[in-house]
């Protein structure tokens, strides 16, 4: 009896394990495909989505490295600092500089994306930035209505 209940047991964990190798191999929804379902983009529309969003990949992999680096060397002046010095408050400037570039070119991105939609099209859209936008709040105090 107890062979049964091993054999068993094996075979569940087998399943298991084929069910997190299939599931880990599906591929991850693109922000395109999302954004095309969400708001009935044409093909013409899709087209010219996918061109502003490989221009805006690029621009976001280089703030990634500007501020990756900022991080990293505030993280090796912290090793070295007891408190908050001119070199560590240069190098939290130099991090918030390049936060603050990635999220202007952002900006820029989600404006270029609504000035291809419909007004209708518009009206969805900001529904769905504002509550990526405002919906993560820890505390959702202050767009409450937004919160999942």
């Amino acid at each position: 009896m107890k062979k049964y209940w091993i054999i068993a047991l094996v075979i569940l964990g087998l399943g298991i394990a084929a069910s997190a190798v299939m599931w880990t191999r599906q591929p991850a929804q693109r922000p395109a495909d999302w954004l095309a379902r969400e708001l009935g983009l044409t093909p013409a529309q899709q087209t010219q989505f996918a061109a502003l969003d490989r221009d805006f990949s690029g621009k976001c992999d280089k703030f990634c490295e500007a501020m990756c680096a900022a991080r990293v060397a505030l993280a090796d002046e912290l090793q070295r600092a007891d408190r908050v010095t001119p070199k560590v408050e240069e190098l939290l400037a130099k991090l918030q500089a390049a936060q603050a570039a990635n999220e202007r070119e952002t900006l820029q991105h989600l404006f270029l994306i609504k000035s291809l939609l419909t007004p209708e099209q518009q009206r969805c859209y900001v529904a769905l930035i504002t509550g990526k936008l405002c919906g993560n709040c820890r505390h959702g105090t202050h767009h409450p209505e937004l919160q999942p």
